[in-house]
């Protein structure tokens, strides 16, 4: 009846066909300011990041796995 928010990535690109590479690739791209903030140690400013992939996956998937995959593509 819902969708479970706790949803791995790997699920959610299975079940959903959801790029979510694509998403995150957009997201970056669309955030250079705060992907420099990042670079230089505000650890914080990820959490704005991860909020702009769920809205973009439309809510679906689990912040920390999206975090986790952030995190690996700008560090």
């Amino acid at each position: 009846m819902f969708d479970n928010p706790k949803t791995s990535l790997s699920e959610l690109v299975k079940k959903e066909k959801v790029d979510l590479d694509r998403i995150i690739e957009s997201v970056i791209k669309e955030n250079p300011e705060t992907v420099n903030k990042i670079k230089t140690g505000d650890e914080k400013s990820v959490n704005f990041l991860v909020g702009q992939v769920l809205r973009k996956a439309n809510f679906k998937g689990d912040p920390k796995d999206i975090m986790k995959k952030l995190k690996e593509r700008i560090v």
